[in-house]
């Protein structure tokens, strides 16, 4: 009675529709829906409505999936230990979605080494296995999960390369050997970058620490906080890089925070084994030590004739002679395109901000000027005093004997003949908590950016004519 008091209704009312309403391609063309779709899977909390167009009709099932299962985040929290190999049946079963994975997201939580019991690991192996189960991925994060070499159910599993856009390992943790099978935490390292072939994008960070209980270390090796090169070739040769594929085209080591240095040491170590040397255009690093500026330019030499990018950051207390850049060998870099220099600097800490500073100007003088097209500095000032932060920050850029030698800059600058883009960001922060200034009281400028704008202008005036100087100045509060 209800459905043909409806009809009726629609009937005279003139709205009986003409095509079923879960025909979508009657209604718009099936380009037009399909970068509707791409819209709203790119806005933050579209995966609800992408879920709700897809019950609709079963074509917007087929237009939808693709869209929701292209990125997959596994949240690696479960004890038990078959936990991967049941996450790589449901992967290779039939009618899976892993032809559909484009972005893998593997997370772990970041208190996981203190939960009881304490979350599985997950063996470089059965990440291969994984890694293959998707044949469509691009991208692959790893974060905060336990890596080991190998368990008791995948010693067995050969390990397949993965070729990537963009590979990201960010704070891993190394699980110490507790079965004669496993080998030790360095290994680990080792054996992850085997899985991978050709990555336009690798970028590593972690905290963690991995020495490698297969070799003895010596007192000399115990008695410096950093582990001399003869203890990581005993290593190399205990760990052997054999047969890697590893090509990776933009590397991005500007994050590793490990406090013993040892990993990023290891890591610059096992590259030049790889096919990396042949393939490494672009390089990111944190040089915060004269030792780590050694270890990069040990890898920098492998690729120098072809690296194009060169990214550099300093962080703060960072205190060492401008010389030591000598050691980062840019010099051989005949290719070198493009120069970026990152520079934490507090502006009470007088000692430490003059060093800083002065650190731009000595990259630049081991540089090899003829091929730089784009050099850029980004400087973060910031005052823990807000009432003497302005001043600091003014005699930072306009004080030749407490901030930037303009002098020493423009003599750099005019050796660079191609150069296209000159660029200098500024971050200031002032007020960020109580401390004595030791820079001289001078009252600051109402407009501070905008009296850093014209400082610099007047400075590179010459560069400044030729349109290729360009200065961003922000304040934050």
């Amino acid at each position: 009675m209800g459905v043909s008091l409806s009809k009726h209704h629609a009937r005279r009312v003139g709205k009986v529709p003409t095509v079923p309403r879960t025909d979508l391609t009657s209604i718009l063309p099936t380009e037009i829906w399909e970068n509707i779709l791409e819209f709203i899977a790119g806005d933050h909390g579209g995966t609800k409505t992408l879920k709700a167009f897809s019950l609709i009709s079963r074509l917007g099932c087929i237009w939808v999936r693709p869209l929701l299962f292209r990125t997959l985040f596994i949240y690696c929290s479960s004890h038990r230990k078959d936990y991967f190999e049941k996450l790589h049946q449901v992967l290779v079963a039939p009618d899976s979605i892993s032809h559909l994975v484009h972005d893998l997201i593997l997370y772990g939580f970041p208190g996981a080494k203190f939960q009881k019991p304490p979350p599985a690991p997950l063996s470089v192996q059965m990440l291969s296995c994984i890694l293959a189960a998707l044949p469509n991925l691009r991208n692959l994060e790893i974060k905060n999960v336990k890596l080991v070499v190998e368990t008791e159910t995948t010693s067995s599993i050969p390990v397949k390369v993965k070729y990537l856009d963009r590979l990201t390992l960010h704070c891993i943790f190394y699980t110490l050997p507790k079965s004669p099978h496993e080998q030790c935490p360095a290994a680990v390292i080792i054996r992850l970058l085997g899985v991978f072939g050709k990555v336009a994008q690798f970028s590593f960070n972690t905290e963690s620490y991995a020495s490698c209980d297969c070799v003895e270390r010596t007192f000399e090796d115990l008695a410096h906080q950093w582990l001399t090169d003869e203890y990581h070739r005993r290593v190399l040769e205990a760990h052997p890089v054999l047969d890697s594929h590893l090509a990776v085209t933009s590397l991005d080591l500007s994050q590793v925070y490990d406090t013993r240095k040892s990993v990023s040491q290891l890591l610059l170590k096992t590259i030049q084994h790889t096919p990396s040397v042949h393939s490494l255009t672009s390089l990111s690093m944190c040089c915060d030590h004269p030792r780590k500026i050694v270890a990069h330019g040990e890898l920098v030499r492998c690729c120098a004739p072809r690296l194009i990018e060169c990214e550099i950051s300093l962080r703060i207390g960072s205190m060492f002679a401008a010389s030591a850049w000598q050691h980062l060998a840019l010099t051989e870099c005949t290719s070198l395109k493009a120069l970026t220099m990152v520079i934490d600097v507090i502006c009470d800490d007088y000692m430490g901000s003059r060093i800083g500073l002065e650190a731009f100007l000595g990259v630049l003088s081991f540089t090899h000027l003829d091929s730089l097209e784009d050099i850029t500095l980004r400087m973060n000032l910031s005052s823990v005093s807000a009432n003497r932060g302005l001043a600091a920050a003014q005699g930072l850029i306009g004080s030749p004997t407490h901030g930037i030698n303009w002098a020493n800059l423009r003599q750099i600058l005019r050796r660079c003949t191609r150069i296209k883009n000159l660029n200098f960001d500024v971050t200031i922060q002032l007020g960020i908590g109580t401390y004595h200034s030791n820079y001289p009281r001078h009252p600051a400028p109402p407009d501070l950016v905008g009296w850093v704008d014209k400082e610099m202008q007047t400075e590179l005036a010459e560069w400044h004519e030729k349109k290729v100087l360009h200065i961003t100045t922000s304040m934050l509060k």
